[in-house]
């Protein structure tokens, strides 16, 4: 479902110097790309509705494999609610899958930084090096997460600044909040929140929190995420669903043997 901004050591700056740091972690990240390339995982997603009260009702689950099709990541869905996927439903993916792999070995050319589906709609999410074109960032502060010491970075996008295509008007859609670590500049934490009417499904308030673990002695990829979809209730923007992400299994895949899907 999403694009990691997934980065490898840096030195330590000064905490009001957020543009220095912002510049390691944009030339760190292709490092770090390439050593998270071998990985595949395990995802989990549940999915709720919020009531009108604002308390969260479980509908359903999901289990996905993150496996490379034509040397990208592919999101496919093996259960849902622990249970088999019908055998329609089954068919209806493995030809989803032959569909990608097709498309991908035609013109497949990823967004910088990769996408994030809210509402049934793909949005670019941006690579770290807009942050420096198309943001004006600062350092909040420092913060300990789950025993990391971070520089706190707040991203705002750049007042009157008109995109100048789609990809940037999804970009321009959120502010950022990063958690750094100040030992590996890694991303410990991410926080995108929709602001302005950039998203018309996804309302003001709506957001996308990413969380990132260490899964190798010099490899961090994304642990977990939350995704918050808000609504419009009258004239108000509340919580309308909200979706859990877990990830687990992560282990290494030969990517020379990346999955092709032959052509029927």
């Amino acid at each position: 479902m999403r694009g990691a901004l997934l980065l490898i050591a840096a030195p330590l700056f000064a905490a009001d110097d957020a543009g220095a740091i912002l510049q390691r972690l944009v030339e760190a990240q292709k490092r770090n790309g390439d050593r998270i390339q071998p990985y595949t995982y395990t995802e989990e997603g549940i999915h709720f509705t919020y009531s009108k009260d604002g308390k969260l009702k479980r509908d359903y689950s999901e289990i996905l494999d993150v496996i490379f099709l034509e040397g990208y990541p592919f999101h496919k869905l093996i259960s849902r609610n622990n249970k088999p996927l019908p055998p329609k439903e089954q068919a209806e993916i493995d030809q989803s899958m032959k569909e990608t792999a097709e498309e991908r070995r035609k013109r497949f050319h990823p967004p910088p930084g990769g996408q994030l589906i809210m509402g049934g709609r793909r949005i670019d999410v941006g690579a770290n090096r807009e942050l420096l074109m198309l943001f004006d960032s600062r350092v909040t502060g420092e913060e300990e997460i789950r025993g990391r010491k971070t520089w706190v970075v707040e991203a705002l996008p750049k007042p009157n600044y008109a995109p100048a295509s789609d990809h940037e008007r999804d970009v321009l859609s959120f502010r950022r909040m990063l958690w750094i670590d100040q030992e590996e500049a890694v991303p410990v934490r991410i926080l995108l929140t929709v602001v302005g009417d950039g998203i018309s499904f996804a309302k003001a308030g709506s957001s996308l929190r990413i969380d990132y673990a260490k899964i190798a002695p010099d490899v961090w990829c994304e642990s977990g995420a939350v995704l918050d979809i808000w609504r419009a209730q009258g004239k108000e923007f509340k919580p309308g669903k909200r979706t859990e992400y877990t990830d687990s299994n992560f282990h290494k895949f030969d990517v020379q043997s990346t999955v092709t899907v032959d052509k029927p």
